[in-house]
């Protein structure tokens, strides 16, 4: 039968080689907390999923509060933390950083993501690879430290693996030159602060726009001068023509705060 109820709880696992840091190899109702995983040498540093084709499956376990340093070591495709082979899992609370790949590697599974922060990772953020199939939700979860030309998330499999996004730090709020969301777009600003030549930079010129899509859980502060001056608008929604605010904001922002 399935393990039950097992738990691992406030441990260190430092430099293993030819395994995983942690590994979650089935179950039901398991814990992972409170563990510090650095130094991988060749794997992930947590996995969770099912030990083999023919392993008992994770029918649900969650996984809080660890730190992992420096996972992923070079044995192909490993994360700082792995979740697979069709797992159920709550990912919640835990620091990835620095990891030698993608944080975190999402393959074949029905899983939750709140909370999380991915730090500096070699990689992707977050990486659902082409051919997973499931559902995961991704919510306030923080990427940070990205190298040039990588994504904070990355879904190579949307045809297949369906995901719900609220709240995380990559959703950026789009500017628009026209109301109702018409004529050029402006790039996407993920959380931050905005002068008016950092807005010129993502494709928003000055006193130019006049509506905006604000993604959930997000607020976006507009000021109608330089450096976060002069009248301020706060939206936490969707507002698809600033000539309905009070007063006018229609062509008159100059910098943004998106929080």
């Amino acid at each position: 039968g399935n393990m039950v109820d097992a738990k691992v709880i406030n441990n260190n696992s430092i430099g293993s080689y030819w395994a995983n840091g942690i590994r979650v190899a089935g179950g039901r109702n398991s814990l992972v907390q409170g563990n510090c995983v650095t130094d991988t040498g060749d794997n992930n540093g947590i996995r969770v999923g099912q030990f083999g084709g023919a392993g008992n499956p994770c029918e649900s376990v969650l996984v809080t509060q660890n730190l992992i340093n420096r996972g992923a070591g070079i044995r192909g495709a490993v994360a700082g933390m792995m979740v697979t082979d069709g797992a159920v899992a709550t990912i919640t609370t835990n620091t990835i950083a620095d990891a030698r790949q993608a944080g975190v590697l999402v393959i074949n599974c029905t899983a939750s993501f709140t909370n999380n922060t991915v730090t500096r990772p070699t990689l992707q953020g977050f990486e659902i690879p082409s051919g997973s199939a499931g559902s995961g939700k991704f919510i306030n979860n923080i990427v940070s430290s990205l190298n040039s030309g990588q994504a904070a998330f990355q879904n190579d499999a949307s045809g297949t693996f369906s995901t719900t996004l609220s709240g995380n730090s990559w959703q950026g709020a789009i500017f628009y030159q026209n109301t109702q969301y018409g004529g050029t777009a402006s790039q996407a600003l993920p959380v931050g602060t905005y002068t008016l030549s950092q807005l010129a930079a993502q494709g928003m010129p000055n006193d130019w726009a006049s509506s905006v899509r604000v993604p959930s859980g997000r607020t976006v502060i507009m000021y109608a001068s330089d450096n976060f001056a002069g009248t301020s608008w706060t939206l936490t929604s969707d507002t698809p023509d600033f000539t309905a605010l009070s007063p006018s904001a229609n062509d008159a922002v100059s910098s943004v705060k998106v929080q």
